[in-house]
């Protein structure tokens, strides 16, 4: 039930997601480079995280989608030279504003009960924390890539600089059953 609300949420009101989206990163100070974009862009930015987002559950939660729209996307504000931090504000903005939505639902279609509020909580989060993860994991390959190609440094001077975090985030592959999945209450409810 979660998904197929999730979807039906996110197919009716995604573009009054990304202008929700929008005007909270246009009123919040700190997000000075997403600020920077013009207003169209940073608006088609919103449309494409809430519409990669239905997309997602759409297509069975599938969790390399995850992976491969995060660390692209991760990789891509690295090399547009955003900061992590900012990258990682807009994206807690972005679950802030599907909450409001969900709680609207929640207002215009009847109470949700504490095991739909579980599962929400579960699928939601479950995307948005992989996709913080993946999002860090694509900028950490993106910059150290950056620090290498910039000659400034070899890739051992680099190692020891940055106690090889970087390089070893972008060097470690990740287990095939690295966990992400959401929340299966099914067994807690029969």
């Amino acid at each position: 039930m979660v998904y197929e609300s999730l979807i039906s949420i996110s197919e009716e009101y995604h573009l009054q997601m990304a202008q929700a989206w929008f005007e909270e990163v246009k009123k919040n100070s700190y997000l000075r480079t997403y600020n920077s974009l013009s207003d169209p862009q940073l608006l088609e930015r919103g449309k494409i995280l809430f519409e990669n987002f239905l997309k997602w559950l759409q297509t069975g939660a599938d969790n390399s989608e995850i992976r491969e729209y995060f660390v692209a996307l991760g990789k891509e504000r690295c090399l547009e030279g955003f900061p992590l931090s900012e990258v990682n504000y807009a994206l807690y903005l972005e679950k802030k504003v599907l909450w409001h939505f969900v709680a609207f639902k929640d207002k215009s279609q009847g109470k949700l009960t504490p095991t739909d509020v579980v599962e929400f909580t579960s699928v939601i989060s479950g995307y948005f924390d992989m996709g913080n993860f993946f999002i860090i994991r694509g900028f950490s390959e993106a910059f150290a890539k950056k620090l290498i190609e910039g000659g400034k440094f070899s890739e051992s001077e680099l190692k020891e600089f940055l106690n090889g975090m970087l390089i070893k985030e972008a060097e470690t592959e990740l287990p095939k059953d690295l966990y992400m999945e959401t929340l299966d209450l099914s067994n807690f409810l029969n």
